[in-house]
């Protein structure tokens, strides 16, 4: 994966992202498993979607079409992403193509009604 890449995929999970993550609101987080589609919505809808919206629409759909091309890509298992990301979710990531992917369809999902 490019760095740009990575950098790029990073602005959009540093809310989650240990070193970021407002540990006021943990508790909110608290119960929520990533690795459960309905979880990781829930989660991003507390958490991400005013922050993505806020985005330019160029940024928002650079992340959709850069997390996009990486899962297209059947060899690519987002290591190098997760490395750079302290996730402060109870539970760990299984599945991290699973993740993105379910995060794709979030983050489409909000480009949706937000248009």
């Amino acid at each position: 994966m490019q760095t740009h890449h990575i950098n790029t995929l990073i602005s959009l999970l540093k809310i989650f992202d240990a070193n970021y993550f407002d540990h006021a609101h943990e508790s909110r987080l608290k119960g929520l498993n990533p690795n459960d589609r309905q979880d990781l919505s829930t989660a991003c809808d507390i958490f991400l979607q005013a922050e993505y919206l806020a985005f330019s629409d160029r940024e928002r759909l650079d992340f959709i079409a850069i997390t996009g091309f990486y899962l297209e890509q059947p060899g690519c298992d987002f290591d190098d992403l997760f490395a750079n990301l302290a996730l402060v979710f109870g539970e760990e990531i299984r599945d991290q193509r699973a993740f993105m992917g379910h995060l794709l369809a979030i983050i489409q999902a909000y480009e949706a009604t937000h248009a």
